[in-house]
Formats: C-alpha cells, sequence, structure tokens
C-alpha cells in the first residue's frame, strides 16, 4: 500500500487507513490531521528530491556527502530556511599540522562542490554559506605538537551575497590575554547580521540584545 506516496509495511495499511477513516475529537482530531499533513508534505519532499540532479562532482567524504544532501534540499525547494552540516576532528591537541591540513582540504573540497552544484542549479544568488567552530585554539605550540583549547577563533561566509574579503583586523599575537588571542567581533554580531539583512528576520528577538555585526553581508 502506498498512502499518500508513502510506503506502508505488510499488513500496516488496512489499519492504518481505519484509523484514518475513523471519526475523532480534540487532541486525536488534531493529531490525525497533522499525520496527514505531515505524509503529504513527506510525500511532496519525496517527489521533488527525485527531480535533483547534481551539478558539481562532490569529493568522497562523509562532510562533502551532508552538503550533496543539503544541495539537493535547496533544489527540491522544501521550503527550508537553514541547514545544518558539520565536520569534526578539529581538536588537535597533538600533531596537529598533517591532521589540520588534511581536514581544511576536506572543508575545501567539499564547499568547493557545494558552491559549484548551487551555481548549476541557479540558485547561488539564494544560498549563502557561515562557517564556525565551537572552540577556538591557544597560541603557543604545546608539547605534543599541537595546540590547546583558546578563547578567540574565526567565522566565514560564502556566496554570492557575501561581501567578499577579511572583515575586522588581525589579532594582536604579542598583545595576549592569558595567552590567547583577545577577540575583537562578538560572534552574536555576525548572526545578527545574517538574521536581519540576509534571513529578515528580529535579530534581537532572537539573540536576545544588540550586536553589531562587521558588514559581510553584501
Amino acid at each position: 500500500m502506498d498512502t499518500f506516496g508513502v510506503k506502508l509495511p505488510q499488513g500496516v495499511d488496512g489499519a492504518f487507513n481505519a484509523m484514518l477513516g475513523a471519526p475523532r475529537q480534540g487532541e486525536a482530531d488534531y493529531l490525525l490531521r497533522a499525520t496527514r499533513q505531515m505524509m503529504k508534505n513527506t510525500a511532496r519532499v519525496q517527489q521533488n528530491v527525485k527531480k535533483y540532479k547534481s551539478g558539481a562532482a562532490y569529493p568522497d567524504d562523509r562532510f562533502a556527502a551532508q552538503l550533496q544532501d543539503a544541495a539537493r534540499l535547496i533544489a527540491a525547494g522544501v521550503g527550508q530556511r537553514i541547514i545544518y552540516v558539520s565536520l569534526g576532528g578539529f581538536d588537535t591537541h597533538a600533531g596537529q599540522r598533517a591532521e589540520q591540513d588534511e581536514l581544511l582540504g576536506r572543508l575545501a573540497g567539499g564547499l568547493a562542490a557545494f558552491y559549484a552544484d548551487i551555481q548549476k542549479q541557479g540558485l547561488a544568488d539564494q544560498v549563502v554559506v557561515m562557517g564556525f567552530s565551537e572552540f577556538g585554539r591557544r597560541v603557543a605550540e604545546n608539547a605534543s605538537a599541537g595546540t590547546d583549547h583558546g578563547k578567540g577563533s574565526v567565522m566565514f561566509a560564502l556566496g554570492n551575497g557575501v561581501k567578499g574579503g577579511v572583515h575586522g583586523s588581525s589579532p594582536d599575537l604579542e598583545d595576549l590575554s592569558e595567552g590567547d588571542i583577545k577577540y575583537r567581533q562578538d560572534f552574536r554580531g555576525v548572526y545578527a547580521e545574517g538574521l536581519h539583512k540576509w534571513l529578515g528576520l528580529d535579530a534581537r528577538a532572537v539573540l536576545g540584545g544588540d550586536f553589531t555585526g562587521p558588514g559581510w553581508v553584501a
């Protein structure tokens, strides 16, 4: 049985259809209507996703696969506004150089393929990538040829809607705070600018305050 385009397990379809056809009130009625709408939406997403044809050759790794899934959903036009993907492994306390070179290569390869794909889909003017790290690194190398957790970090943005270049001044590596760089941009300002200028949302309501961005949105 294929209900609203969603395949049901053998023997379940009769009972499910009977449930859908039974009268409901109150919370049960709400749940029934929500279930029907969910199944219709799922079927629509499945149908739209089938139309996607990749416009780029993606690297063979998990991060690139996440990005291709994101491109597939965007091209399907199912209405999502934010998609989150991640690349782990940057907790480089030992042997940092070789590990980080490999990780940055994966990051660059995946993003290059994603951007080429979005351009091929004709959607480059509608998509912006924002990148951030969940923690920074200290300035000094530790005894294991790595670096430990630190306060300062970097963020980046990619897309036709981004004002290119480096925003903000470089940190002073000789003027540190307990071994950490002194940050000069509150990360919430970067988000505030994206929320307000790109997504058209009330950044103050989302972030709980007013934060000035570096001027990255074109």
